[in-house]
């Protein structure tokens, strides 16, 4: 949800809107909101920034490239860091091993990212996932009947999916059950993956994992 506070008028003599989200990854940041038309339609434009990282660097993996500007999400895997530019492109660096770092060309509009140990996932606009790294668990064998995605988690070698309807979907390794999602689970309204585990916000509050 959006509380606005403010409206102003720029240059072109259209009127903009600033605003704070309230529920969502970027909770709290303030947003650039433009009216496109009389019916109070809206499109919220992410602040772009530039990417820090710090800690070990046995993979250059703390070392951001200089081509990475404008992003607007970050990841980090056990040794790959990624981001989403503002264009919806992929910068991934670190160790390539695994193929962490061969960002498929299909790779594009990209709203979300999430990383595991060797392998990232992203979310489209679309409601699709996309996924690469390694495959040794099956982690890369995205459902074809996963779409209408709202967000995603990724574990170890397992990763979740939140659909708009409430509904969960997870696959991946699954020695510990971490992709067992409970039956009657309800309306699902948040997901998050440990190493070997996964947890579920519902609409009543409740923590599932």
């Amino acid at each position: 949800s959006l509380v606005l506070h403010g409206v102003r008028l720029d240059e072109a003599g259209e009127y903009r809107l600033e605003a704070m989200l309230l529920t969502s990854l970027q909770r709290g940041r303030p947003l650039a909101v433009e009216i496109l038309d009389l019916a109070a339609r809206v499109r919220v434009r992410q602040p772009v920034g530039d990417v820090f990282s710090w800690g070990l660097n046995a993979y250059q993996q703390t070392n951001v490239p200089n081509s990475v500007t404008q992003a607007v999400a970050v990841a980090a895997g056990l040794s790959h860091s990624a981001v989403i530019r503002a264009d919806g492109t992929v910068a991934v660096w670190g160790s390539g091993e695994q193929g962490q770092t061969n960002v498929p060309s299909s790779a594009t509009n990209l709203i979300s990212l999430v990383a595991g140990a060797v392998q990232t996932f992203g979310l489209r606009e679309n409601g699709t996932v996309i996924g690469w790294g390694t495959n040794e668990f099956s982690q890369l064998d995205i459902p074809d009947s996963l779409t209408n995605v709202t967000a995603i988690a990724a574990g170890y070698f397992h990763a979740v999916a939140l659909r708009a309807d409430g509904t969960v979907a997870c696959w991946g390794d699954n020695a510990l059950g971490q992709c067992e999602v409970p039956e009657g689970l309800g309306t699902v309204v948040a997901v998050a993956a440990g190493v070997f585990h996964t947890v579920a916000l519902t609409a009543d509050g409740r923590i599932h994992c």
